[in-house]
């Protein structure tokens, strides 16, 4: 469900490519792709500012209804199958206290990583960390929330590299990958600028622009992890900026490729849920750890797979959902406001 009454194709486009980046990260003999995170965290920036730009009635309402749902489904149920059946997904935790935190988006240090229950919800937790600052930003001031919003941002990596803190939240909410969703409210700033000129760059400055944009993402694939994982804002946040600007500006004046749109729409059903998908096939079906005429096979199923299980939860669960709640909210505001008046 967009988030305006105008969807950006290409917006969704970039989506869908960061979504497929993660899906050949969690491949076992691939395992390259992983800025695509990267890349969500710039055009969630880029996102907050353009559905805040004329309004922002409900912000937080709208995005824990977006976000909450499907996280707390696929918790509960992971959940479930650990203390149902323990050796079928031998990471996961029937511990309470970090199912608690895991439900409400609070870091935990799990022995291993700083991965909830649902292993890519750490993603979430950042995400959330993040709303909650804009909202806040919004609410000081709707012109200068980007400006707001960058300042909390910075104190709390800036503090944060400085101070050292050992608290896991502290030392969570002081990574520089944070600087990313900066990255996405100036990328916004710089799309509304090249749209208010749009004959600087015309249909084959258009072109251009979006085969850059591709290129790039591709050399993306090639690029190592970076020695100093703090440095993930530079060596991948950087270029992901990049990225979204060249195939955002251009994408408005580009037919862009309509099964990556949909991948954008499927996105967050596809992103928390395939590692799953993968997982069952590699130790259930056939193993894809090494490379092969048969993995590769097996590869093809594992990503059909998760795209369907992907597209079935979107329709079903994300869509059924909001419609729901926001049809619930509705209502029963619309039912308080004749009392309010009187």
């Amino acid at each position: 469900m967009p988030d305006n009454k105008t969807q950006l194709d290409q917006v969704q486009f970039l989506r869908g490519i960061a979504a497929f980046s993660i899906l050949i990260a969690h491949t076992p003999y691939l395992q390259r792709g992983h800025f695509g995170v990267d890349l969500f965290f710039v055009i969630s920036g880029f996102i907050m500012m353009y559905v805040t730009e004329r309004t922002y009635e409900n912000f937080l309402l709208k995005r824990v209804i977006r976000i909450v749902p499907l996280y707390w489904l696929g918790t509960f149920g992971l959940f479930s199958l650990a203390w149902i059946a323990p050796g079928l997904l031998n990471t996961a935790s029937t511990d309470i206290p970090n199912l608690l935190k895991s439900l409400f988006f609070i870091p935990y240090f799990n022995g291993r990583t700083f991965e909830p229950l649902l292993r890519l919800g750490w993603t979430l937790n950042y995400e959330i960390f993040f709303y909650v600052l804009f909202f806040i930003a919004l609410s000081l001031n709707h012109r200068y929330r980007a400006a707001i919003t960058s300042a909390f941002l910075l104190c709390c990596v800036v503090v944060g590299q400085l101070a050292q803190p050992e608290s896991v939240v502290a030392k969570f909410y002081a990574s520089p990958i944070l600087l990313e969703f900066i990255y996405g409210m100036a990328a916004f700033y710089i799309f509304r600028a090249a749209q208010r000129r749009p004959e600087s760059m015309g249909k084959s400055g258009a072109r251009l622009s979006v085969l850059l944009g591709t290129a790039l993402y591709i050399a993306m694939f090639f690029i190592p992890w970076p020695d100093d994982y703090s440095n993930r804002f530079l060596m991948w946040g950087l270029p992901c900026l990049l990225i979204f600007v060249l195939v955002a500006i251009g994408g408005s004046s580009v037919r862009t490729l309509g099964f990556f749109v949909l991948l954008g729409n499927l996105s967050y059903s596809l992103y928390l849920l395939h590692p799953y998908v993968i997982h069952l096939v590699d130790r259930k079906i056939y193993s894809i750890s090494e490379p092969g005429l048969m993995a590769y096979t097996f590869t093809f199923l594992a990503y059909a797979l998760s795209i369907a299980v992907a597209y079935a939860s979107w329709r079903l669960i994300e869509q059924t959902s909001q419609r729901y709640l926001m049809g619930k909210w509705t209502a029963n505001r619309g039912r308080s406001s004749p009392a309010q008046a009187g």
